[in-house]
């Protein structure tokens, strides 16, 4: 009977939790955010509005990038397809930038006014906290974007502009940031669920807690083109 209890005992004492073997835990990814303020001197009404609401989303399209090339740094292969992916993105939100530059240069071909350049107020200010190089990318298109914005809304506020050209320019100069920060939420959030993406999906979860806590992002289509760029990224 006591051998029997004993037995049994031993058997309670196995299953206990503090019996068991320890599991070995994941390496849990940790994110660095030191970071760098950086002042950008705001030009025109359109970068100005479109910042104050929607800056925190574009930093964080960024950050979630930032954060891939410091998970990736030890394995070429992905490294590579996520450098791939990101200088088309970048390249893809130049090219429109362009775009709107050779637009307003048309718009001010010929044009003498003798009107003052326009006050800027003081307060035309936002704060981009740094915490990867590849942050300059997102500052270098904002502050291009800018100063064409700048030009144009001088041109319109001269007379020189009607109202719809102004517009247009508003657009197609927010559409660009806009573009390009969907596209990074929506293949990095895409690529994790596919087989072959870019990311394994349980580190990938991991890696976005700690770099996005609370943050949604922004609106965006997940239409037959993103879908496309989601593939292509895969692939």
């Amino acid at each position: 009977m006591a051998e029997q209890n004993s037995q049994q005992n031993g058997t309670e004492q196995s299953n206990r939790p503090s019996a068991r073997r320890p599991q070995q835990r994941r390496n849990e990814f940790v994110q660095t955010r030191k970071s760098v303020p950086y002042t950008l001197q705001v030009q025109s009404n359109a970068m100005l509005d479109y910042m104050s609401r929607n800056g925190g989303a574009a930093a964080g399209a960024f950050q979630r990038v930032a954060g891939l090339i410091q998970f990736t740094a030890n394995d070429t292969v992905v490294r590579e397809r996520l450098d791939t992916w990101f200088e088309s993105v970048i390249a893809n939100a130049s090219e429109r930038a362009n775009a709107l530059s050779v637009q307003q240069e048309k718009y001010s071909e010929g044009i003498v006014t003798n009107v003052p350049r326009p006050k800027v107020p003081e307060n035309y200010k936002y704060v981009v906290e740094i915490t990867h190089p590849i942050f300059w990318k997102l500052i270098g298109l904002v502050e291009m974007i800018d100063n064409v914005m700048g030009e144009i809304e001088f041109l319109w506020l001269s007379g020189q502009l009607e109202d719809v050209h102004l517009q247009n320019a508003q657009g197609q100069a927010i559409n660009t940031i806009r573009t390009m920060v969907n596209r990074i939420y929506y293949v990095t959030n895409a690529s994790r669920n596919r087989k072959g993406g870019l990311y394994n999906p349980d580190a990938y979860n991991e890696l976005m807690q700690a770099l996005i806590k609370n943050e949604e992002a922004p609106e965006h289509q997940e239409n037959e083109t993103g879908e496309q760029e989601a593939a292509a990224t895969a692939a």
